[in-house]
């Protein structure tokens, strides 16, 4: 899962910063992440 502040994605689990708006893994721990974000 992740979760967004702004425009900046972070994981979920460890809470790193991930690099792309549509990576599926976090690149710090390896949590798949999910794409929950919604379009406001």
């Amino acid at each position: 899962m992740k979760f967004q502040v702004g425009k900046i994605m972070f994981c979920s689990e460890c809470g790193e910063k991930l690099i792309a708006e549509n990576q599926k893994f976090c690149h710090n721990c390896g949590t798949e992440v999910l794409a929950t974000s919604k379009a406001t």
